[in-house]
């Protein structure tokens, strides 16, 4: 009789946790908070740092863009192709804007490094909010509002 075979050890890789909108807005609150009655940073700030995340840009909410729309994020089914189409287009940002007029030396401006500096991404609507989906009763109106 041949002598029993040990089952193999296979060790479990933690696998890391994907942070989510909700999770990322508990720890802000957290830290605001934190940060305003002068208590420690919340452990779970800095445990957060260098996670992975995911967040859902909504769009689309208030029903099909028309055909000249310019909005970036953008859907509409075309009845004649029977295609759907989505559009998502990254938002240029003025970088004066976000990083402010260049740092003064000896009274007169700094001049910028001989590099262009960009800014491109996508802008989240309602940040604070933790829905990660559209509102069912928004679109229970707008599909009311289209039969009628």
């Amino acid at each position: 009789m041949p002598a029993p075979v040990a089952a193999p050890v296979v060790s479990e890789t933690p696998v890391a946790r994907v942070l989510s909108r909700t999770d990322i807005i508990a720890m802000a609150n957290a830290a605001a908070d934190a940060t305003s009655s002068g208590a420690k940073m919340p452990e779970s700030a800095s445990a957060a740092e260098g996670s992975r995340f995911e967040i859902e840009l909504l769009f689309g909410c208030d029903g099909p863009a028309a055909e000249d729309s310019r909005d970036p994020f953008q859907w509409r089914y075309d009845s004649k192709s029977s295609s759907l189409r989505v559009s998502v287009a990254p938002a240029a940002f003025d970088p004066q804007e976000w990083l402010g007029e260049p740092t003064s030396v000896a009274g007169s401006i700094a001049r910028p490094a001989a590099r262009e500096e960009a800014i491109e991404g996508f802008w989240i609507a309602r940040p604070w909010s933790s829905r990660e989906t559209c509102n069912p009763r928004r679109l229970q109106l707008l599909h009311s509002a289209s039969t009628l």
